[in-house]
């Protein structure tokens, strides 16, 4: 199973994520969603091949779409890094992972 890293962006999503959510819907739903999220990093830390390869966007990412977001993220032999977790709307290239 590969450790995970998240890039200093991805943390601050899941921080802009939780807190809307939070906000939005209430704290019960924002923590369901992140408890969700942990489970999906698990299965990418043992499976890191499962995720839609995406060199239109950068050489080796990935991405994993969970609810209405999208995880990008790259692995190494042992290492997963998280490099964003944008909504399904937002533009990956506007947010710093296009060529």
């Amino acid at each position: 199973m590969l450790d995970d890293n998240f890039r200093t962006e991805a943390a601050f999503d899941l921080i802009a994520i939780f807190r809307h959510g939070a906000e939005e819907c209430g704290v019960a739903v924002a923590l369901d969603w992140r408890g969700g999220l942990d489970q999906i990093l698990g299965r990418l830390q043992e499976f890191p091949a499962i995720g839609r390869p995406r060199p239109d966007l950068a050489a080796g990412l990935r991405s994993w779409s969970y609810r209405s977001h999208i995880m990008f993220y790259v692995a190494d032999d042992d290492m997963l890094t998280i490099a964003r977790v944008l909504h399904q709307r937002m533009d990956p290239d506007r947010h710093g992972l296009g060529g």
